[in-house]
C-alpha cells in the first residue's frame, strides 16, 4: 500500500508531495489512517535547520494529529482496529515501535504529515467522541503543552505569556479558566488583539514598560525574549521554557537574580501523562475560541507559509 505524504528532502526547502509504499507493521506499531495534522513551530525549526544538522534526511515529519486505527502489530494491546486517536509526539504508555523507513525515507515513532503514518504504539491515546473532529489534532501537542504548563507547573496568581501563537494561545486559555491575570508579550498587534479575544487582562508590545508578574511563560525560544521574561517576574518568582531555542544559544543573566529567589524551568509537554490527560482535556477546554485554517495535503506548503506569517488560530492539514 502507498501512502501520500509531504517529505522533507532538503532543510530550507519546500516538503516534496510524493507516494511512498507504506512499510509492514513491526512489534509495537500502528497503522493510522490521518484526518488531520497540526503545524507546529517544532516542524519550522526542523525545516530551517535550527536544531542543527539534520542526518536523517529524506524524512517525514509531523507530531500531532488525530486519526483512525487501520491495523495493529504484534505485542499491541493499547488500542484496536477502528479506534479514535490522537497522535502525540510526547511519549505515553505502550511499546516503543522505533523508527522505521517508507522506501528510502526515515521516519520517527510518530509522523503525521501523510495519509496512512506507521506510529508507535505509544505516540497514539484513544479518545472519546468530540464534535469538533477538525480540531483534534490539537490535543496531539498545542493543548497539552500550552495548557498543560498552566494547569500541572503555574504557582500564583499572575502570568505573563511571552508569544501569542499556538502554545501561547492555549496557556491563555487555562490562565483564563484557572482565574489568573494574565499578561500577553508578542511583536505582533494583531496577535495582541487575539489575545485580547482569548481572556487575556494586559497585552504589551516588547517595547513597553512591564510590571512585574508571579510566572512568566516564554513560548518563542528567543533568547532576547527569554532573558526579558526573566526580568519580568518578581523575587522568588518563576520563568517557564516552552519554546525551542537555536541549537548552540545561551542565555546571560545575572546570578544575584537567583540568590533573591527567582528559578527557571522547563516544560516538556507541559509535564501531561497523554493517556489521562488528553480525554481529559478535551473536556475542561473551550477551543472554539481558537481561529483554524485548513490547508489540503497537497497545498502544505502553503500552510507552512501561513503558519510562518503569524496566523491567529491554528494551521491544519487534511490528509
Amino acid at each position: 500500500m502507498k501512502t501520500k505524504c509531504a517529505v522533507l528532502t532538503e532543510t530550507n526547502k519546500p516538503l516534496t508531495v510524493t507516494y511512498l509504499e507504506v512499510p509492514e507493521l513491526r512489534v509495537g506499531q500502528v497503522l493510522v489512517r490521518i484526518m488531520y495534522s497540526g503545524i507546529c513551530g517544532a516542524q519550522i525549526n526542523e525545516i530551517s535547520a535550527l536544531k542543527g544538522e539534520d542526518k536523517f534526511l529524506p524524512h517525514l515529519l509531523g507530531h500531532e494529529g488525530y486519526g483512525t486505527v487501520i491495523e495493529v502489530g504484534e505485542g499491541v494491546t493499547k488500542v484496536k482496529k477502528d479506534d479514535n486517536v490522537v497522535l502525540t509526539w510526547i511519549q505515553c504508555n505502550g511499546l516503543d515501535g522505533g523508527p522505521k523507513k517508507y522506501e528510502n525515507c526515515n521516519a520517527g515513532p510518530i509522523t503525521t504529515f501523510q495519509e496512512y503514518s506507521v506510529v508507535s504504539e505509544n505516540r497514539v491515546v484513544v479518545v472519546p467522541s468530540y464534535d469538533r473532529l477538525d480540531r483534534l489534532a490539537m490535543f496531539g501537542c498545542m493543548i497539552p503543552t500550552g495548557y498543560g504548563t498552566v494547569l500541572n507547573m503555574v504557582e500564583g496568581s499572575s502570568i505573563r505569556i511571552f508569544g501569542a501563537g499556538n502554545i501561547g494561545s492555549a496557556a491563555i486559555l487555562a490562565s483564563v479558566k484557572y482565574g489568573k491575570k494574565v499578561y500577553v508579550v508578542d511583536v505582533s498587534k494583531e496577535r495582541l488583539d487575539y489575545a485580547l479575544s482569548l481572556g487575556a487582562t494586559t497585552v504589551n508590545l516588547p517595547t513597553d514598560k512591564l510590571d512585574k508578574v508571579d510566572v512568566a511563560i516564554d513560548t518563542t525560544g528567543n533568547i532576547g525574549v527569554i532573558e526579558r521574561a526573566f526580568d519580568s517576574i518578581e523575587d522568588n518568582g518563576t520563568l517557564i521554557i516552552v519554546g525551542n531555542s537555536t541549537k548552540g544559544s545561551k542565555i546571560a543573566l545575572s546570578p544575584f537574580e537567583f540568590i533573591k529567589g527567582k528559578r527557571i524551568i522547563g516544560s516538556w509537554g507541559g509535564g501531561c501523562k497523554p493517556d489521562s490527560a488528553i480525554p481529559y482535556l478535551m473536556g475542561v477546554t473551550d477551543v472554539s475560541a481558537i481561529p483554524i485554517n485548513i490547508y489540503s495535503l497537497d497545498n502544505i506548503n502553503d500552510a507552512i507559509a501561513a503558519f510562518k506569517t503569524g496566523y491567529c488560530g491554528k494551521v491544519l492539514v487534511r490528509c
